[in-house]
């Protein structure tokens, strides 16, 4: 999961987070310092979003790399 910390659902994302890990699952968030909700449609223009992108993307193909 990316959230920002001035984000809207940030109560939420930490809600889910600690409930996943409760029921035992495995979870990772990345919590961008300054930033909204939806930064990462900035990718490309902003930094924040362009890190959180590598890392769902590096995420993705070793999660699914069989």
């Amino acid at each position: 999961m990316v959230v920002g910390t001035d984000e809207i659902l940030l109560v939420d994302t930490n809600a889910l987070v600690t409930a996943v890990e409760k029921a035992g699952g495995k979870i990772t968030c990345r919590r961008d310092a300054g930033m909204w909700h939806d930064h990462l449609v900035f990718a490309g223009m902003l930094r924040e979003a362009d890190e959180a992108m590598a890392e769902l993307g590096t995420a993705i193909r070793t999660d699914c790399a069989g």
